[in-house]
């Protein structure tokens, strides 16, 4: 796999931010956010893990439900809300 540029993977990062912003309330599966920026799921999980350690995304957990280890759904985190809404 090619490297990406630090400039190049920030913009990623912002389009990651920008389909969370234009589906929010809603939380997106890392499928749902990868089909929509036509990347690779594993390419996506990575992106937004980065997010989630630098506060911009939160990954949420299924209300009253089992919490599946492998499926993970991403909402923008209180800060980002009131920075980009």
């Amino acid at each position: 796999m090619s490297k990406i540029s630090q400039k190049n993977w920030n913009r990623l990062a912002g389009e990651a931010i920008a389909v969370l912003k234009d589906h929010h309330p809603i939380p997106l599966t890392t499928r749902q956010v990868a089909g929509e920026m036509v990347r690779d799921k594993e390419f996506c999980l990575k992106l937004l893990l980065f997010l989630r350690d630098r506060g911009y995304v939160k990954q949420t957990q299924k209300k009253g439900g089992a919490n599946y280890a492998r499926w993970y759904k991403w909402t923008l985190s209180d800060d980002s809300r009131e920075r980009f809404l």
